[in-house]
């Protein structure tokens, strides 16, 4: 579990949908730096091409595609605290936390119901900003 930043009236800090309370960073984490004005490092072709870039759709793996019918990265929810929390068992136990968790079956999946191998789930209490 990761308490997140809650959300400061001068903050620059992009809000999470649907816990407007709750901000990805806090405003003064170099992720909410403006880097439209820096210089570009000059290793940054050789960085590009060895992610294939141009050809790839880079993205972070989180949220959810444009395109409903082509998701990609771990989709979220958003609770509060009256969803009720149950104890998760990993399969890799010592890179999780204890818990308990606010899963259930309201809770999305990575790959969907279908998908095998690694798969995640995150959840934002918008009520305390706390991640899991």
């Amino acid at each position: 579990m990761l308490l997140l930043p809650s959300a400061h009236p001068t903050a620059v800090a992009a809000s999470i949908p649907g816990a407007p309370g709750c901000s990805f960073f806090p405003a003064n984490s170099v992720w909410n730096t403006d880097i439209s004005s820096m210089p570009v490092n000059a290793k940054s072709p050789q960085w590009v091409a060895s992610m294939s870039g141009g050809a790839a759709n880079i993205h972070p793996d989180f949220g959810k595609s444009d395109d409903p019918s082509v998701p990609y990265g771990i989709p979220y929810t958003v609770v509060d605290n009256s969803h009720a929390t149950t104890t998760v068992n990993f399969d890799y136990g010592d890179e999780s936390d204890t818990g308990p968790y606010p899963f259930g079956t309201d809770t999305p999946i990575e790959g969907g119901a279908a998908s095998g191998g690694d798969r995640h789930a995150l959840m934002v209490n918008s009520a305390t900003c706390t991640l899991y």
